[in-house]
């Protein structure tokens, strides 16, 4: 029996790049359930367009590809309700009648899962990008990149607290290159990248893969980078890329 697998998806440009390596790969999925608003104004929902490009293989997607065109390529149930919050009564009762096998969460930025939703719905799982548990919190991408001069990104089955689920996959990648997007573009396309890895390996063995439990005496919290850090990565990936 096919698992049935369910997006749970903000009208983000992160939810883009899943829905579309999703396609790119050719996975069935049974479900996807949005919410919020197409054109709100909540964290993630930026404008960034993106370039006919490929950097080893990674999957780029088309951002300029309209959402609602993205939604209309997939041939499985379809839900949408308006309200944003992820924790309402109202979603958590939607997934109930879906009843997916697993949940894949791409959210507004920001938003915590409450108790009552995790202990409400199937598993959920999150492509956090950072290298857990030495890299937990907002932002991460850029302080590795700093740090270690990685990207990590780290699957993780979703529970209460910030990024404390246990690890089903983690992966590191490159820095972004010069001519793309890492917000809007390189951030989900490694995240992405991961996540069809975990769900190819559910799908093919009916399970995910064994979750390993966060270390806590290794584990680092990290909140949103100031401007000139970040500007500091950005100068630094430009070095990096005129001396590669």
């Amino acid at each position: 029996m096919h698992p049935r697998i369910m997006i749970l998806a903000a009208f983000t440009a992160r939810t883009q790049v899943y829905l579309q390596a999703i396609r790119n790969k050719k996975i069935e999925i049974g479900s996807i359930l949005t919410f919020g608003e197409e054109k709100g104004n909540l964290p993630g929902q930026g404008k960034s367009a993106s370039k006919k490009i490929s950097i080893n293989g990674l999957f780029l997607p088309d951002l300029n590809e309209p959402f609602n065109e993205t939604l209309e390529s997939f041939e499985c149930d379809q839900i949408h309700i308006d309200n944003s919050d992820v924790n309402s009564q109202l979603l958590i009762d939607r997934i109930i009648e879906s009843n997916p096998d697993l949940i894949v969460y791409s959210g507004y930025g920001g938003q915590i899962l409450s108790s009552h939703f995790l202990t409400s719905v199937p598993t959920v799982i999150h492509m956090h990008s950072g290298w857990l548990p030495e890299y937990r919190g907002s932002t991460t991408m850029y302080y590795s990149w700093l740090k270690e001069n990685f990207v990590g990104v780290s699957a993780i089955i979703m529970a209460p607290g910030i990024d404390k689920g246990d690890i089903i996959l983690r992966k590191r990648y490159p820095v972004a290159p010069k001519e793309v997007d890492p917000d809007y573009l390189y951030d989900p396309a490694v995240r992405s990248d991961t996540m069809v890895d975990v769900l190819e390996y559910f799908i093919s063995n009916q399970e995910l893969p064994k979750p390993v439990i966060q270390n806590e005496d290794q584990a680092e919290e990290y909140y949103v980078i100031h401007p000139l850090l970040k500007h500091l990565a950005l100068l630094e990936q430009k070095k990096i890329r005129e001396n590669a």
